[in-house]
Order: structure tokens, then C-alpha cells, then sequence
């Protein structure tokens, strides 16, 4: 599908979107993208790439939450800055803490 940018081809969600490279392709082509992410490095990288690109910031919603099968699971991953995908996951200590 590639309708002009004024028109929606309908709606990707990219999970675990890391430096967003499938959710640009997707709007590019004319999609409306729903990138989950929860590595803030990522997300900027995206952000950037986002305007890098001349993409609209309305065509990509990024969303800094993870995504389960259920509610309420708690997820505690160690601290991360590489965007790689990779993270431990940790008991509560000093562990950043999620809920999906």
C-alpha cells in the first residue's frame, strides 16, 4: 500500500521496536506505526530518525511501556544504554520496574 501521506493505509504495531527500523519502513509506505519501546536510548534514536527522514511525528506514536498477554506483570530489568535488545531480567533490587 502506498496512498498518499494525507492517507492511512491502516496500522502497524512494531513491539520491541528498538531504533525503529521496521516501524519507518511502515511509515514511509504510508502506514500509521505504534512502536512500543522501553530503552530510552532507543526511543530518542527513533525520534531523530523520525525527522531525519521527514516523516510526519504523527505517523509513528511511540509508547515507553511493554507489552504482555495479561495485566499487572511486574518485569524488572537491570539498567541499559545500547538500544542492542538485550537486557537482564532482575529481581526488585535496583532494578527499573515495569507493569504491563
Amino acid at each position: 500500500c502506498e496512498k498518499p501521506y494525507s492517507e492511512s493505509c491502516g496500522v502497524v504495531v512494531d513491539v520491541g521496536s528498538n531504533d525503529g527500523s521496521y516501524s519507518l519502513l511502515a511509515a514511509a509506505r504510508g502506514f500509521e506505526v505504534v512502536a512500543f519501546e522501553l530503552q530510552s536510548l532507543c526511543i530518542s534514536r527513533l525520534r531523530q530518525c523520525i525527522g531525519e527522514n521527514y516523516l510526519s511525528p504523527n505517523r509513528i506514536s511511540i509508547v515507553n511501556a511493554p507489552v504482555a498477554n495479561v495485566s499487572g506483570v511486574e518485569l524488572f530489568l537491570s539498567d541499559w544504554n545500547d538500544c542492542s535488545g538485550l537486557f537482564n531480567m532482575q529481581s526488585k533490587g535496583s532494578a527499573q520496574r515495569f507493569v504491563t
